[in-house]
């Protein structure tokens, strides 16, 4: 895989501005071309539809919602313009279709998406959480997600979260343009299950032999939980490795949502305190 175009979600939050210079620069480092995508407001026109209902919406505020998504592409394609980037910048109508089926279709049209983190409140918030939903569930591409703040480089140094599952090695493959550009590469472990039927006689050896025929240097990382759950113990791992990437896929046993979202990945990607892509 390669990547030669970038989806980033504008929504008017805080970190907005962080994940565009992120998108910006990932596209000068692999010659890409970088998409993004404003939102306006979803509102849930169903209600005022059914026989009876009183019409309490003012319709003004949709055309409202979408001149502000209309400002927010326009301010965004400037700021990709004046860094120098293969760029432009669109506003995307989810009143009929939904935040999430919205975000799917544009991520899908790209290499990778980048969002925020999953929640928060107010507008911008539900325009994170769609975007990262969307783009996840519905996309079939990879998501980068930044913490709030984050302004560093990203992909120096990546440690991928390897569990020996299929998720896992969708992560490894879609993250494979940031593991060969990286100066530092880590598997990080949890409590391995040593054996054919976990991950291996030597945990993470055969995954990193793999990694190595790419002509790239890795290490493999074992970690013990010690009385802390997965997910703190992978963030205080990347912590301590200074990386500024890390890889893991997007759901453990179970395939429902409800299940996804309280396992690790769903730990993770609520407060990342280092950029995560996460595959599913």
């Amino acid at each position: 895989m390669s990547i030669k175009t970038i989806t980033v979600f504008v929504d008017g939050g805080p970190a907005s501005d962080a994940r565009l210079a992120a998108a910006c620069d990932m596209a000068l480092k692999h010659a890409a071309h970088v998409v993004a995508v404003a939102f306006a407001r979803q509102f849930d026109m169903g209600v005022y539809a059914m026989p009876g209902a009183e019409m309490a919406m003012d319709l003004s505020a949709i055309d409202t919602a979408r001149a502000e998504a209309k400002e927010l592409a326009k301010a965004a394609e400037a700021k990709m313009q004046a860094a120098g980037v293969s760029a432009d910048a669109r506003w995307a109508s989810s009143i009929a279709a939904g935040l999430e089926e919205t975000a799917a279709r544009a991520a899908r049209h790209s290499d990778i998406s980048i969002v925020g983190p999953a929640g928060g409140d107010g507008p911008a918030g539900e325009a994170a959480e769609a975007a990262f939903e969307g783009a996840l569930f519905g996309s079939g591409r990879p998501v980068l997600m930044l913490p709030e703040g984050w302004s560093k480089p990203v992909g120096t140094t990546v440690m991928l979260c390897w569990d020996g599952s299929h998720v896992a090695a969708r992560a490894l493959q879609d993250a494979m343009p940031f593991i060969k550009a990286a100066g530092s590469v880590t598997i990080a472990i949890v409590d391995p299950e040593p054996g054919v039927d976990g991950t291996g006689e030597e945990p993470g050896a055969d995954i990193a032999t793999v990694i190595a025929r790419h002509g790239v240097k890795v290490e493999v990382k074992t970690i013990a939980r010690a009385g802390a759950s997965v997910a703190e113990r992978l963030l205080a791992t990347a912590e301590e490795l200074g990386a500024d990437l890390m890889v893991m896929g997007g759901y453990g046993h179970s395939r429902l949502r409800e299940a996804i979202f309280s396992g690790v990945s769903r730990s993770v990607l609520e407060a990342p305190s280092v950029p995560v892509l996460v595959s599913h």
